[in-house]
């Protein structure tokens, strides 16, 4: 056995400790918008795979959940690491890769400018996830034609996602709108664009249309008062 293997299986033991822990706990009935946005995490398709993750720093994760990433980022110890553009870090770790923003002296810790998709998405219902100081998160789908967009805009202190990558290329340079990003598609087939405005992190993703379609979409990505 490894050490990675050891401190992996040491974690998920105190992962275990914890659970038995909170089992102990007073029955406690979560709050029906507590209950749907546990929910909106877990679903799959764009949400689960494009959403980049913010951590905020002044909160302290619970000790099970921080156990469970630990756990998670060991189990792909022998990652490769590459760069792309000298500020997306990138980890390849098989079943996925990790992406970490390098580039983020100077820049605003909260969204003091606010990035929009302009685009017409008439026939499109829009659901708004995240709007707060770190994240701007909305989501358009039209069940019809079966095409679900996804827009993000995150400060790029404290960042990091997991690209869903598996038995896919890895992530490739590209430029949007004279900034320097990356484009993939993951495992389910979505079509994946993030990029550097300069100050924040843009994340704008699609399934159901084309990866020149995307690019296209991209182009509408405007800073709005």
């Amino acid at each position: 056995m490894t050490n990675d293997e050891k401190i992996a299986k040491a974690l998920e033991q105190a992962l275990y400790d914890d659970i038995a822990e909170y089992e102990k706990l007073p029955d406690h009935k979560f709050s029906r918008g507590f209950n749907r946005k546990m929910k909106r995490m877990f679903q799959e398709e764009v949400v689960a795979e494009s959403h980049l993750s913010v951590v905020r720093r002044r909160r302290k994760l619970p000790a099970a959940v921080a156990v469970v990433c630990s756990v998670v980022l060991l189990m792909g110890a022998a990652a490769t690491t590459y760069y792309l553009w000298n500020n997306f870090r990138m980890q390849d770790r098989g079943l996925y890769t990790l992406l970490n923003i390098t580039d983020v002296e100077n820049c605003p810790k909260t969204l003091e400018e606010h990035y929009r998709l302009t685009a017409d998405l008439s026939g499109f219902t829009e659901n708004v996830i995240d709007d707060d100081e770190l994240s701007y998160f909305v989501e358009y789908e039209n069940k019809e034609k079966n095409i679900k967009i996804s827009f993000q805009q995150v400060t790029k202190h404290g960042l990091t996602t997991m690209l869903n990558t598996e038995g896919k290329e890895p992530p490739v340079e590209v430029t949007i709108n004279s900034c320097y990003g990356i484009y993939f598609e993951s495992k389910y087939e979505n079509c994946i664009l993030i990029w550097d405005s300069g100050d924040y992190i843009i994340n704008l993703s699609a399934h159901g249309i084309s990866k020149n379609d995307l690019f296209v979409l991209a182009e509408f990505v405007q800073k709005v008062e």
